[in-house]
Parts: structure tokens; sequence; C-alpha cells
């Protein structure tokens, strides 16, 4: 019958009761929370916590299930939804609207705002998800997980990371204009401007109308201009973000099916990428490449905590990039390169000289 009504494609198991084991099978809502600030604090528990029972599809009921959530409320905890795994804007029958339209002007710009970072980052975060299939990796994640030597991260509880990338800093108080956020030893770039933020606890600004998201130095983050679908979202092409270390090395990976296909790792109809960058050079290796019919490109690549601008920049050998494909900022040693259209699937190969 499934396969009938279902075409056979891919479906989605959620529950609200869960017993061991079963992350393998269904995602999971942490149930009928309340429209209370302390109800947002806690779902970052939640949320972790499941990740660490292997079950790493998971989220809070956004603005609450229960009782009538006011805007500043509901628009903090829509940027911090758009980080859960399973993110879903949901109430109970009689309580007043909470989706973002029921709201100002500014709530619903701040929402959209914070649904598009999380569309930009659906390419890093579906591999996270194929590294929590394949090998029982985590997907949102404490801080200590990734830095277990450092113990200022054993009981940080108000941020939490996607992968061992991405830094997600909320504001999770009313009134909140400044949110104190603790930066382990690392090179972390902002999302929104590419400056760096050296580690220790430090004051974030919190304004309405964003979420701090920071880049962890030394990784490669794929991730897609957003549209308002994921299936739209899923056609435009990739950027990836590359974040450099201190000694200009980055890593990182993508995983990549059509979406639909049920068991499509097993079946080995997917594609798998590699991406290294040292040396004053960036390149990608397709590993697996089982995926007929869709051909992705990389259309822009962002290179964070670059010393300086290069003299030349060359693809595979023999192609120059051009003046006006590339923005430099040097304020914040950031190189964007744009203008391009660079098979994913293809051994490629980005170099630069200074």
């Amino acid at each position: 019958m499934a396969g009938i009504v279902y075409d056979n494609s891919r479906g989605m198991l959620l529950s609200r009761s869960t017993y061991p084991g079963a992350g393998k099978y269904a995602g999971h809502d942490l149930g009928d929370n309340a429209s209370k600030w302390s109800h947002l604090k806690w779902s970052i528990v939640g949320m972790l916590e499941f990740g660490l029972f292997g079950i790493p599809f998971v989220g809070a009921n956004i603005c609450g299930y229960h009782g009538n959530a006011d805007e500043e409320l509901c628009l903090r905890w829509m940027q911090l939804g758009a980080f859960y795994p399973f993110s879903r804007n949901y109430n109970a029958y009689g309580q007043t609207d909470q989706d973002p339209a029921a709201f100002s002007t500014e709530m619903q710009k701040a929402s959209k705002n914070a649904l598009e970072v999380r569309y930009s980052l659906l390419p890093y975060l579906y591999t996270l998800f194929y590294h929590s299939h394949v090998h029982g990796n985590t997907v949102a994640r404490a801080l200590l997980n990734e830095f277990s030597n450092d113990p200022n991260t054993y009981d940080i509880d108000r941020q939490f990371m996607w992968g061992p990338a991405l830094l997600v800093s909320p504001a999770l108080d009313p009134g909140a204009a400044r949110v104190d956020a603790y930066f382990p030893q690392s090179r972390w770039y902002d999302y929104y401007t590419a400056h760096v933020t050296p580690p220790g606890v430090q004051t974030l600004r919190s304004a309405l109308d964003r979420v701090n998201v920071h880049f962890r130095g030394g990784y490669i983050i794929p991730g897609q201009v957003a549209a308002n679908t994921t299936e739209y979202s899923r056609k435009n092409t990739l950027r990836l973000f590359v974040a450099l270390d201190e000694y200009e090395t980055a890593k990182g990976d993508l995983y990549w099916d059509d979406g639909k296909t049920q068991d499509a790792y097993r079946k080995s109809e997917y594609l798998y990428v590699r991406f290294t960058c040292a040396g004053g050079e960036l390149r990608w290796t397709p590993e697996y490449n089982g995926l007929t019919g869709e051909k992705l490109h990389v259309g822009f690549i962002d290179i964070l905590g670059m010393s300086r601008l290069p003299k030349r920049i060359i693809v595979n050998g023999a192609t120059a990039i051009q003046q006006y494909q590339y923005d430099w900022q040097p304020s914040s040693d950031f190189l964007r390169l744009k203008h391009i259209r660079l098979p994913i699937d293809d051994y490629t190969v980005i170099q630069w000289s200074y």
C-alpha cells in the first residue's frame, strides 16, 4: 500500500513517543511544550540529548504547543528553530496563530532571514545526516563533543553546533540585545560578515533580525543559493564556504542524492565529494558517483581568512579567473569567486599565487 500511495518515494516518520532504536526509522518531536522562555531554552538540551540517543532528526514545537506566544518569544524561537534538525512551527487547536504572518512585518523578515540561513546550508545539513546514517555521528551536538579537552565547554547548554564546523549562539532571554557566547580555541568566522571572532567569552550583538552563526576555521562547508522550498533550493548552484584555519588549510565533504529515492545510499545512487584546501590550492574529488539525471555546479566560492589578495587564480591549470569573477574584502580577508560554473562531480583544482 505504501508503495502505491507514495510511488515508492521516500517518506518521513515522526514520533512523539520513542524507544531505543527508533532513530533508525523515525524522527522525534520533543512533545507538548509551552510558549515560555524557559521551554525555549530547554529545547536545546532536549535536541542535544536525543542526538546522543541516536535520534538525530529532532526538534521542538517552535513558539510552543500550549499557550499563546508573544511576538518577541516567537521571533527568537523561529531563529533558534531554524537550526533544529527537524524544524517546525506548530501549536495546539484553540491557541492563537503563531506563524510569522500572524505578527509584524519585522517579525516576518527576521523569520525569513533565519530560514534563509538554514536553506543556504542545507547541503551541509544533508551531509551531516549522511554521516549520522552511515557512521552514527550526531547532527546537532554540544560543544563538549567537539572540544572535549576544554572544560569550559562542559556545561554550555545555550549554544550548540551543527557537526564540527558551525556554531550557533541564539538569543534566549526577553529583551536581550547582546549574547555572551563562548568560542573554544579555534578560528571562528561570522556567517554574515566573515570577520574573525577570537576565542574565549565574547559579547555578541543580538539584533532582532539575525541569529549569531559562525563557521569554524579548518572546514569547507557546502551550501547552496536559498530558494523558498527545499525542492527549488536543490536546483540552485552550490556555494562553498572555505573557512581557513591559521595555516590556511581546510577540509570538508558533500553527500548528495535525488532526495526522493528510498535507500539511495544502500542502492549506491548518490554522489560523494571530498574537499581539501592547502598550499594555495582548493580541490574537490568525486570519490563516488552513482547519481544520474542531476548535474550540480559550483557557482560561488567564499574563501574566509585569506591572508591577501592573490595575483593570479587558475582553474584546472588553464582557465584564469578574471577580475569580474571575484570580490575582495581586505577588512575581513574575504575572497568570493563568482560568475563561475564548475561541475561538482568532476575533479577540479583551483590554484592561486600571491
